[in-house]
């Protein structure tokens, strides 16, 4: 919706806007920021994965001895 304001607002102006160019940046980034979250949110899940197993791991040491 920004990007249709601005280049209607652009219009007026001497040098319009490209709205294909400006989309295509915007995608770009969301893109980006899609693929920070997945790798974020991996890590996350790979960290409490080791969390459990270390928990695990002193459990079961503490019951043997």
């Amino acid at each position: 919706m920004q990007t249709l304001y601005s280049y209607t607002s652009s219009l007026d102006t001497d040098k319009p806007l490209d709205p294909q160019k400006t989309l295509r940046q915007h995608f770009s980034q969301t893109r980006s920021l899609m693929v920070y979250a997945v790798h974020f949110l991996t890590e996350i899940a790979r960290y409490a994965e080791k969390m459990l197993f270390a928990s695990q791991t002193n459990t079961f040491q503490a019951k043997k001895t």
